[in-house]
């Protein structure tokens, strides 16, 4: 994905970076398809304060892709975070050895659980971390997510 926006060298260039550089990827296909659903959603997650424009002047660093999963019953709006995800520092561990999260867990770390059925924009994130969240609606207007957007969690204290 990174590689087919801005080529090899500078894609590895942008991977030995401590942060995400900015990158403004194209948003998928599907989101184009469905630009209907898209701009309603959009509007939705905007009324609800999840979503906000990019102040006048102001680009987020980190401008990710959206799309559409579309499902025999339902439609949703999906941002892509792969980019991002590449700065995410990840622990894994087994519910079975939960004792043990004392010898690996940090001051300041997180731990979650997460409901894949209905767990959309439930996290809020610190504003400084905004830029990361980026995102173009249909229309072309640049806006931020202002809660995780996702299933996913994304560690944005470990980008800072």
């Amino acid at each position: 994905m990174l590689t087919r926006q801005v080529g090899r060298q500078r894609a590895e260039a942008i991977l030995k970076q401590q942060t995400p550089q900015a990158v403004h990827f194209p948003n998928h296909t599907s989101y184009r398809e469905h630009d209907k659903f898209a701009m309603q959603d959009a509007q939705q997650m905007l009324d609800r304060g999840v979503l906000i424009r990019s102040p006048a002047g102001s680009t987020p660093r980190v401008i990710a892709p959206l799309g559409v999963h579309v499902t025999s019953s339902k439609k949703r709006t999906i941002y892509d975070g792969r980019y991002i995800n590449l700065w995410q520092r990840y622990e894994p561990f087994r519910y079975e050895t939960l004792m043990e999260v004392a010898n690996w867990a940090q001051p300041g770390d997180y731990l979650w659980t997460t409901d894949f059925t209905a767990s959309y924009h439930h996290i809020p994130v610190a504003p400084e971390f905004w830029t990361y969240l980026g995102c173009r609606l249909p229309a072309g207007t640049v806006c931020c997510f202002t809660h995780l957007p996702v299933w996913g969690v994304i560690r944005l204290q470990d980008i800072h």
